[in-house]
């Protein structure tokens, strides 16, 4: 056997684990929400496991079985993209523990549904935080999120009139902080009010704190949200 043919099935190996993640997790985020960078930073992730796996076979010279070419080639380069699939998948439910549950502060839910804002004026998404495009290619290539993907969270309503009320109440009462009224995010249909987004864990633990200091709801809590999508352009 050829030290290119060892070459090439080491190399092929050393892509397989990669091509699994993506089919069987990552597949709406890796393709449908990819920007030019990140697709880059992805394909240089696949160059260097190739050339990592196919080195790995190419360095067995008297290996000629093939199948075991092709699971030389898969091994080191498989623990690498095993780390960083499950590194990018910890902790994005964590929250403080405290339930998501409307505030009874102020208002009494009557509505049993989410009522959709019409025109949806001032209401913002859970979104990323804006990207570099240093930051956007180092995500593709070795997999990196940003970790300023926390949101401090004062209130939730099922209903937008209400979710607006509150935060127009806060804004008013407590000029340090501003409150604004966030669309329903995931399988959850209330709309939240938030005084802090894109801040990191420390931080909204530190803005959670003051905010109940200042008079907030004492069940104020801080949470990120498993696969946000970019930041519109």
């Amino acid at each position: 056997m050829t030290n290119k043919t060892r070459f090439l099935l080491g190399g092929i190996g050393a892509l397989a684990p990669v091509l699994m993640f993506m089919i069987n997790l990552d597949f709406e985020r890796y393709f449908l929400e990819a920007t030019t960078l990140k697709t880059v930073g992805y394909l240089v992730r696949g160059f260097i496991l190739f050339l990592l796996g196919g080195f790995v076979a190419y360095l067995h010279d008297t290996e000629q079985k093939k199948i075991t070419l092709f699971l030389l080639g898969l091994a080191a380069p498989s623990m690498i993209a095993g780390y960083i699939s499950t590194s990018n998948q910890s902790s994005t439910t964590t929250s403080t523990g405290r339930p998501e549950r409307t505030s009874a502060i102020l208002f009494f839910i009557a509505s049993a549904n989410a009522q959709q804002d019409p025109k949806g004026d001032n209401i913002k998404k859970f979104t990323l935080p804006p990207q570099s495009g240093f930051s956007e290619c180092l995500g593709g290539l070795i997999g990196t999120t940003p970790n300023n993907v926390w949101f401090v969270i004062v209130g939730s309503y099922l209903d937008v009139k209400n979710a607006k009320k509150q935060a127009e109440y806060f804004n008013t009462k407590f000029k340090d902080f501003r409150a604004e009224v966030y669309a329903p995010y995931g399988d959850n249909p209330n709309y939240a009010v938030v005084i802090g987004a894109h801040l990191t864990q420390p931080e909204a633990r530190k803005l959670r704190d003051r905010a109940v200091a200042a008079g907030f709801p004492k069940d104020t809590y801080f949470k990120t949200f498993p696969a946000l999508p970019p930041a519109p352009a």
